[in-house]
């Protein structure tokens, strides 16, 4: 193993960043009275689903093999120097370490039924919290856990670090750091814009009561609330100590200072967190240093990070020693995962060459049919396992300039794709339409479905005369000398609308991969030709992905504005669409920059739900419904298609389990090599 990584890694040193880490300090003061509270009961949930059985699980002595410690994972995209947080940016590789390093150890966890219950790794006895409302309407959970778990320098987790967690991503140090904006961090605890702000001394929503107590008090506007157990029930620790930081509870609330009491200053963060030698590159996303942010050397979850090589397109982590086991009694065993960039084209013929060991959440028709034929039924090297995708691919618009600001220019878009062909050119049969930003493992999902939603929908089918009613309709009327637009439309011959007394040309901006792309191959064979006879313009902009492409995808670049991309969308754990369709939570949140006031109203609805009731069921699936609907009218993403993901894994892997709820983590903590 060691020869491998030499040869296939630079070694990144590790930079310590606090020598001493001190316990935290404070007292352990009693939890302030409540007048009156009101105990509720948790909402019922039903005995977690166990993953499938273990049956090939043997002792650990037995399992890892003398001569191979490693697995090779491909990686769709190259990893970036970014490893610590999702802030700036999240690219899928980079996403998957993260949830490895700072995971498994939240208060709730989920099966793969997407059923959510107490960690009984973490909570004492496996017991939910202890649930307040109080006289105020505001509802106060405590959490009693153990202390036994540990953080990968052996240092105990404790309820200071749960706390942490909180305290640190909503405070006006992190908020200081460049970078996008911390809005949804913990958006419902009370307190929490005025901890930011510097308004208040304390986070006074979050206490800590001693080393396995402490308690989050969420406000009365979020009661109730939809995802209740997976978001206000869950919470996670993080080792704000590597940061330099210590946490208090002086009875009003939590605060950090410096470890020893000292003022906790932006600039220390901002070296903690960056590093003394910090490079920024490409708008943030291709920065270097080595702060935490670059090099966190202490985490939660079952690996760690080993190091980062961009040039080569490699991203290793290594086993956590002292992690301890997940809620279902699973250790990892494999001591090192190593992703590594592989393009498409070359995918197949990669891993039957050994080149890289496993392909997870594998779409594309193509691929996978060569990959059945070659790797499962020629060389008998490789098992699959098929699911679902838990997301989509897409067409994305920003809906805040140029012609895409404009609803009839992205309805007419949609109407001059032909989806179903689109759909088969890229699954070749492994997937489905897609009619909606949404998942097929929801349930609330299908219920609407049962209920006639995809009837109130607008049936997007390749439709000329269509797309051009709607285009005139919305003012697309003029030639580039403002006389009456003659079609059909050339190269030189393109709508305009007059906007502010200004005509605007039909012009769309389409940032796409520089890399080879087969959903960029099918665009370019499917949609210019009907484009430009209906008045458009498409210019299209190779990117290096991800760094450029990403960059400004999210409005983080300084450079030039797009607003037409093509990219998937894998859905996270707990679904929030109010946060990703709010122009106030940004960009990085927002990505279609959309400003829909009835569009974040009904998404709203969603949220303030009981769901331990069947009439809060029952809301739900009709407020989704009606989102749906009206975000299937607004066009601001064309959903194309939902795959049937393959995982393609080598035979010497063992107790390989993964669905759409649970991931590629998920998988590779519980499998072993044979």
């Amino acid at each position: 193993m060691k020869k491998y990584l030499l040869g296939l890694l630079m070694c990144v040193v590790l930079v310590a960043l606090v020598a001493a880490c001190g316990n935290n300090a404070g007292t352990d003061p009693e939890p302030t009275p409540v007048d009156p509270p009101t105990v509720v009961a948790p909402p019922p949930v039903d005995p977690p689903t166990e993953v499938a059985p273990p049956t090939e699980v043997v002792p650990p002595t037995e399992v890892v093999s003398t001569d191979r410690d490693y697995v090779v994972i491909r990686a769709t995209i190259r990893p970036t120097a970014n490893i610590a947080w999702a802030r700036w940016e999240n690219a899928g590789v980079n996403s998957g370490l993260r949830d490895l390093m700072w995971g498994f150890r939240g208060t709730m966890e989920r099966n793969m039924d997407d059923e959510w219950f107490p960690n009984p790794t973490v909570m004492v006895g496996g017991q939910w919290p202890t649930v307040t409302d109080n006289a105020d309407g505001s509802r106060t959970y405590t959490f009693e856990i153990y202390t036994t778990n540990t953080f990968s320098d052996g240092r105990p987790i404790t309820a200071w670090d749960y706390a942490g967690d909180i305290a640190f991503l909503t405070s006006p140090q992190w908020a200081a750091v460049p970078g996008p904006a911390i809005t949804a961090n913990a958006n419902e605890v009370v307190g929490r814009h005025e901890w930011e702000a510097g308004e208040t001394p304390t986070l006074t929503g979050v206490r800590v009561y001693s080393d396995s107590s402490f308690s989050v008090t969420v406000g009365a506007e979020f009661v109730p609330f939809t995802w209740e157990v997976a978001m206000l029930m869950n919470w996670s620790p993080f080792p704000v100590h590597a940061l330099g930081i210590e946490v208090h509870d002086d009875g009003d609330g939590v605060f950090l200072t410096a470890i020893g009491g000292g003022e906790l200053t932006n600039d220390a963060v901002l070296v903690a967190v960056n590093g003394g030698n910090y490079q920024e590159a490409d708008g943030d996303t291709a920065a270097t240093g080595d702060g935490f942010r670059f090099n966190p050397t202490v985490v939660v979850g079952p690996y760690m990070f080993h190091s980062v090589d961009i040039g080569a397109a490699i991203l290793q982590a290594q086993r956590n020693p002292n992690f301890g086991q997940t809620w279902d009694g699973y250790t990892p065993r494999i001591e090192y995962l190593i992703w590594r960039e592989v393009l498409d084209p070359v995918l197949v013929d990669s891993l039957a060459a050994g080149e890289v060991d496993m392909t997870i959440g594998q779409g594309q028709g193509a691929i996978i049919n060569q990959a059945l034929d070659l790797l499962v039924q020629q060389n008998g090297t490789h098992t699959f396992l098929p699911y679902n995708r838990h997301g989509f691919g897409q067409i994305l618009f920003h809906c805040d300039v140029g012609p895409t600001q404009f609803v009839e220019v992205r309805q007419a878009i949609k109407w001059l794709i032909d989806r179903d062909v689109f759909g088969e050119m890229f699954t070749e049969g492994h997937g489905n339409r897609a009619e909606g930003a949404y998942s097929t493992a929801w349930w609330w999902h299908h219920e609407a479905v049962a209920r006639g939603m995809h009837d109130q929908m607008i049936m997007y089918t390749f439709n000329m005369a269509e797309a051009i009613r709607t285009l005139e309709a919305g003012g697309w009327v003029y030639a580039a000398d403002g006389s009456p637009f003659v079609g059909p439309g050339t190269a030189d011959n393109i709508r305009h609308k007059r906007v502010d007394g200004e005509l605007m040309p039909l012009r769309i901006e389409w940032a796409t991969f520089s890399s080879p792309n087969r959903i960029t191959d099918i665009i370019n064979i499917l949609m210019p030709e009907p484009l430009t006879e209906a008045g458009f313009y498409l210019h299209e902009v190779r990117m290096a992905a991800p760094l450029g492409y990403m960059n400004n995808f999210e409005g983080q670049g300084t450079g030039d504005r797009y607003n037409m991309f093509n990219l998937g969308q894998g859905f996270a754990a707990i679904w929030t669409p109010w946060n990703s369709y709010d122009p106030a939570m940004g960009p990085a949140f927002n990505w279609t920059q959309i400003d829909d006031p009835h569009l974040v109203e009904l998404a709203n609805r969603m949220r303030f739900l009981d769901l331990t009731t069947e009439a809060g069921r029952d809301a739900l699936v009709e407020a989704y419904s009606d989102f749906m609907v009206y975000l299937n009218y607004l066009v601001v993403q064309i959903p194309l298609y939902i795959d049937i993901f393959y995982d393609f894994i080598p035979t010497w892997i063992g107790n390989w389990h993964n669905n759409s709820i649970w991931g590629g983590p998920q998988a590779l903590v519980r499998a072993y090599i044979r």
